[in-house]
């Protein structure tokens, strides 16, 4: 008893200085404090918001960017109210499974991206295979997105390439590739966003290695909360139009 008492007390903690923040001036009283990967920000946060303000309601959504691990230690430990992330095996070794409620939202592709007048950009259709003399910059070699892509190259029988780059963000790689000869892969619609913008071009390549689904992740328990929930449902909204987008592109 004594024990799941002190693992209960850092929630209380949190979720007093949550009902603090929200009786204070600077908000409406009604705030969810939201854990949130780097894709899912530039993918989703900005069509939340355009979907919360439309529908008015008051609601106050704190955003804070997190790593995966990060992400749910501090949804475990009260310092957050929902998480937009990913699962993998380490999250789930780590937390006890009936700790948390999980509602897949968005299946995100990989691309490939080059800078603009790269002899790969806008060029017939390559494989995996064909990209392994080109030079790379990605992510750490424990992130899912760097997993997907060794095991690409492995799938085919070849050992994936030793990158002449490698960051903790992909946005740090796409600025990499975007003044010079090197290649990086990242979430479609992150590669997208950043062809619309003209700062990189695509390669046409189809990466045969997905990554796990952008998950809703609460607390058990936490069902009905207004604010968690009003956040759902612009976010499942905001998915069903990124889904439709990327099936006509």
């Amino acid at each position: 008893r004594g024990d799941a008492a002190r693992q209960r007390l850092p929630i209380v903690l949190h979720d007093l200085e949550a009902a603090r923040l929200a009786g204070s001036e600077a908000t409406s009283g009604n705030i969810v404090r939201v854990g949130i990967m780097p894709s899912a920000l530039i993918g989703l946060a900005s069509g939340v918001f355009a979907r919360l303000r439309g529908q008015g309601g008051g609601l106050d959504v704190l955003l804070f960017e997190r790593t995966v691990d990060a992400a749910w230690s501090d949804l475990a430990s009260g310092k957050l109210d929902c998480v937009i992330s990913r699962v993998d095996s380490n999250v789930l070794a780590m937390h006890p499974k009936n700790s948390f409620e999980l509602e897949p939202l968005w299946h995100d592709s990989m691309k490939v991206a080059c800078r603009r007048g790269h002899v790969l950009a806008g060029g017939a259709h390559v494989a995996v295979g064909d990209l392994l003399g080109y030079p790379w910059a990605v992510l750490a070699s424990d992130s899912q997105i760097r997993l997907a892509f060794d095991q690409a190259f492995v799938q085919q029988g070849r050992m994936p390439p030793i990158p002449v780059g490698e960051s903790l963000s992909f946005v740090s790689n796409l600025h990499l590739v975007r003044d010079s000869d090197l290649l990086t892969i990242a979430p479609a619609s992150v590669v997208d966003e950043f062809c619309r913008l003209g700062l990189v071009d695509q390669v046409p390549v189809s990466w045969p290695v997905q990554l796990s689904p952008l998950m809703f992740i609460t607390r058990a328990g936490l069902a009905g909360v207004p604010g968690v929930d009003v956040l759902r449902s612009a976010l499942r909204g905001c998915c069903v139009v990124n889904s439709a987008s990327a099936t006509t592109d």
